[in-house]
């Protein structure tokens, strides 16, 4: 047996997703798990920012090589 694990942005989606493989006749296990609703936490508003002016002044970076780095685009899995 294989398990997937699906988290959804809100009840709205789950419904859809829910409707869509009834649809396509896909058997399904539906668990909830209200418990593990986020923590938010409101940010330090007395940290500077001062000191990273200029970090790149030296290196420059476009924001395309910026994301590319920090999102490296995954190979999709073949079946």
């Amino acid at each position: 047996m294989t398990q997937i694990t699906i988290n959804l942005p809100n009840e709205a989606e789950a419904k859809w997703l829910v409707e869509l493989l009834n649809r396509l006749q896909v058997p399904f296990e539906v668990e909830a798990d209200e418990a593990t609703e986020p923590t938010l936490q409101k940010g330090d508003k007395t940290i500077k920012p001062d000191s990273l002016f200029g970090i790149w002044e030296k290196e420059p970076r476009t924001l395309e090589e910026i994301r590319e780095k920090a999102w490296p685009k995954r190979t999709k899995v073949q079946s």
